[in-house]
């Protein structure tokens, strides 16, 4: 998880003063994902547990900052395309992870190519924001990955 923690050292300004904003909002989120996981990291992780009910929560949560940030930009359309595309797929993984472990982690881990996917085209995403995810993204599927490969 130590590339959680690089990841929170590209934030530039506190989220709490930034609460109208969707991608401080998703670094709260991933705040209480981080908490979350770290009190309960001795639990499970089958089906219906609480720490792959985390990561579920977390897969869905992370299109949605996109979505949101691109409503409050009035960015052209196409961007808005690219987006929802998104967000079915990331919807369709957390979909997929219920069960599998193999969707958990990736869908943590390849999301951080999502996020650098948004670098240079779409100025409703702060650069630093990209960057902050894409380290929290690949830690948490790293996590996840020795998470899961741990109780077997």
């Amino acid at each position: 998880m130590a590339t959680s923690v690089l990841g929170l050292s590209f934030i530039p300004d506190w989220p709490l003063r930034h609460l109208r904003e969707p991608v401080y909002l998703g670094v709260l989120g991933f705040v209480l994902v981080f908490a979350l996981l770290a009190l309960r990291s001795a639990q499970g992780w089958g089906e219906g547990s609480n720490n792959r009910r985390v990561i579920l929560a977390f897969l869905l949560g992370l299109p949605l900052v996109y979505v949101f940030s691109w409503m409050l930009s009035g960015t052209d359309a196409i961007h808005l395309l690219a987006e929802v595309l998104g967000l079915a797929v990331w919807f369709g993984l957390a979909w997929r992870a219920r069960r599998s472990d193999v969707a958990l982690w990736v869908g943590c881990a390849t999301h951080a190519a999502w996020d650098v996917s948004h670098l240079g085209w779409a100025n409703f995403i702060p650069e630093w924001y990209v960057w902050a995810c894409l380290s929290v993204d690949l830690g948490l599927g790293v996590f996840v990955f020795l998470s899961l490969r741990s109780r077997t």
